[in-house]
């Protein structure tokens, strides 16, 4: 539903793949196997795929990936990510529609 050449930003819990990518986190056993349990008992599934997917959707992209505290969790962190990417092809419609300063 994105126009082309809009922008999307993305904040969300994740874990890696199993072997890492290009540039990219790899987290350990305890990480991919934790996580997805703790989140799967509120129905939440942490899944690699979404960040390849938005990673191939938008082709100019910023992708960084962090790990933050968790209430209540004392000493553990749990792996996120932010993305923003611009899906492909020129604006079209009023984007430009103010005027130009005189």
């Amino acid at each position: 539903m994105l126009k082309p050449g809009g922008t999307l930003g993305v904040a969300d819990f994740y874990v890696s793949h199993r072997k890492k990518g290009p540039g990219r986190v790899r987290h350990g056993f305890l990480t991919r196997w934790f996580w997805p349990k703790w989140f799967g008992h509120d129905g939440v599934r942490l899944n690699p795929e979404h960040v390849d997917y938005l990673r191939l959707m938008m082709g100019d992209h910023e992708l960084h990936e962090f790990q933050g505290a968790v209430p209540y969790l004392a000493g553990l962190k749990v792996p996120y990510y932010l993305f923003i990417g611009r899906k492909p092809g020129e604006p079209t419609g009023t984007e430009s529609a103010m005027p130009e300063p005189a």
